[in-house]
């Protein structure tokens, strides 16, 4: 699912991280580190067995974090303490926005790749979607609504997330709507970017499940679309993958950035070694902005 995000962000990042399949790691050159992507993968074991083991203590829940990616010394101390803080955050957040979008206990960590992945695409350019959906709530009945939660770490990151996913930039959640649509036959109404570290939410949801989603509103505004309008965002994030995939396997790969920051925050940046200056000067301006107009006496 990644790797589609890849493609939207730049063709160039698409080619090196699924075509090439240039690891992320390799061309680091200041040693290892203990990153942010380690504490993620830490805060979502640590919040999936909080979900399912309602007995378990902070203590133990933190532990098992901190085993799972390895942390050692410091890093294992001060990462046990953030995961022992969160989880309880977690708990008394769960007490004060609990309704009938309830976690369900199969889409803890949800994973649909290889044989469980879903076909999706036009005819011309079908294609398989795989992934792993880090929560899915839904109503008790049979075929009932859910809406996808996605956790980050910080208020910052499920800010930017948010903002990308709400202008096209971002398709992770609406194609896992997509998948799970298909997989459960459940009906999605809401994506939801959860920070783990602190009571922030950033929620898009459909207009019919507003009452659903009142009661989880934490410090951000919701962002309530017409039903049609969301279900648009799922269809456009399927034809956008689709675009994607299809210029893949046409060949092209340009370095072509969508947005500025894509090459600074790219883990590629040291195999590509992209003039960032020129690219951001060829990415179009937002829609309703011009462009820069040129400086008197130059060129027109």
């Amino acid at each position: 699912m990644s790797s589609l995000n890849h493609g939207v962000l730049c063709p160039h990042r698409f080619f090196l991280a699924k075509v090439a399949r240039v690891p992320q790691d390799d061309f680091r050159l200041d040693g290892p580190v203990f990153d942010t992507r380690d504490r993620g993968t830490a805060l979502h074991h640590a919040f999936e067995l909080a979900l399912k083991h309602r007995d378990w203590s902070p203590e133990k829940l933190a532990a098992a974090g901190v085993a799972k990616v390895g942390a050692q010394g410091i890093e294992a101390s001060l990462l046990r303490e953030e995961l022992e803080r969160s989880v309880v955050l977690l708990r008394e957040r769960e007490r004060d926005t609990a309704g009938e979008l309830k976690p369900w206990s199969q889409g803890l960590e949800f994973n649909f790749r290889d044989d469980k992945a879903v076909e999706i695409g036009p005819e011309d350019c079908r294609f398989r979607l795989g992934g792993e959906v880090d929560r899915l709530d839904r109503t008790a009945e049979e075929g009932g609504l859910a809406s996808i939660l996605d956790y980050k770490r910080s208020e910052s990151s499920s800010d930017s997330y948010f903002k990308r996913a709400r202008d096209g930039h971002d398709l992770q959640l609406p194609l896992y709507a997509r998948a799970m649509e298909e997989l459960l036959g459940v009906s999605v109404v809401g994506f939801e970017w959860v920070a783990g570290l602190t009571r922030s939410r950033r929620v898009i949801h459909d207009e019919r499940a507003t009452a659903l989603f009142e009661g989880r509103r934490e410090t951000r505004p919701l962002s309530t679309e017409p039903t049609p309008a969301f279900r648009a965002r799922i269809d456009t994030a399927e034809a956008t993958a689709a675009e994607v995939v299809r210029r893949a396997r046409a060949g092209d790969h340009a370095r072509a950035p969508v947005e500025k920051g894509v090459c600074a925050d790219c883990y590629w940046k040291d195999v590509c070694r992209p003039d960032v200056t020129w690219l951001e000067k060829q990415i179009p301006p937002p829609p309703g902005e011009d462009a820069a107009a040129p400086a008197a006496g130059g060129d027109a």
